[in-house]
């Protein structure tokens, strides 16, 4: 059977000032978590307890003014202000159960942390079919990937019982394309069998401005991950291998790519450009859509 995306966007809203964690990610966890208990959808519920790598669902921080809320020094408490809508996703992938009644829940009002009443409501959705779901891609296109929030991809495990992973802070195209792959065969009907070598002789960094971000999870933890911008020249004419990352890539968009995507790690924005729009002066950074 093949999958399904659910991709939305939502506002959160509260009716009071809040203080919340540094790292906005858990508040929206947290907000979905009430959802589930307000609208008793247990569907929710279970799929916010999944365990385990390459989850079928993430989310993202909150957003205000097209930016993440997260602390990356010490600094005063963060508060979601009265009557502010903050911005956040949900995205979903499903094969036997339909998400969208999750959507049929909104708009609800739901109690953070007991005592910060909020309001929860829809702001866009779409569902996107396995078999819709491309980047069209041939050779001379140029694809541009904002990582906006701190990412970290793993390496292969050499022993596959390790519980342990070990991950790197660079988006190179070998780990980008075996990270997005585990994730696709996990769920898709189709596989992608395009061995991840091959990503890097098929894409050749062009542009760079990778940098390695903390933030503040909590009171005792930090995150580490990187941020930034990269682009590639697609560099194959292998209609297999332009089929995989054209796969991939729309995956990325709305799955987000790495660990921790459940808590909104690892948020990504991939533009592609052709070769006739393409700016080739050197040091120019390549333009990717601004977050919904």
């Amino acid at each position: 059977m093949r999958f399904t995306v659910l991709e939305a966007w939502l506002t959160l809203t509260p009716h009071r000032d809040t203080l919340v964690q540094p790292y906005t990610g858990k508040v929206v966890r947290q907000a979905l978590y009430r959802l589930a208990d307000a609208a008793r959808l247990d569907y929710l519920a279970s799929l916010l307890d999944e365990k385990g790598q390459y989850k079928p669902y993430s989310t993202t921080p909150l957003f205000l003014d097209g930016r993440p809320l997260l602390k990356t020094r010490p600094g005063p408490p963060l508060v979601l202000r009265a009557g502010t809508s903050y911005r956040f996703r949900l995205s979903i992938i499903s094969r036997d159960t339909h998400p969208s009644q999750i959507l049929l829940a909104l708009p609800a009002r739901i109690e953070l942390y007991d005592t910060a009443p909020a309001t929860l409501a829809l702001r866009s959705a779409r569902l996107l079919p396995e078999d819709t779901l491309a980047t069209p891609l041939k050779r001379g296109d140029t694809i541009a990937i904002d990582f906006v929030t701190p990412t970290q991809l793993q390496l292969p495990k050499i022993n596959k019982k390790a519980r342990r992973g070990r991950y790197v802070m660079t988006p190179h195209p070998y780990y980008l394309f075996y990270s997005l792959r585990e994730m696709w065969n996990r769920y898709a009907e189709e596989k992608i069998t395009s061995a991840p070598w091959r990503a890097n002789y098929a894409l050749l960094s062009t542009y760079v401005d990778i940098h390695s971000t903390a933030i503040q999870y909590d009171k005792k933890r930090t995150i580490v991950g990187f941020t930034g911008h990269t682009a590639y020249r697609v560099e194959t004419r292998s209609t297999r291998l332009l089929h995989a990352l054209s796969k991939l890539l729309a995956l990325a968009s709305l799955m987000g790519v790495g660990k921790s995507r459940g808590i909104g790690l690892g948020y990504v924005k991939v533009a592609v450009k052709k070769p006739q729009a393409t700016q080739r002066r050197r040091g120019h950074r390549p333009q990717t859509p601004q977050p919904d």
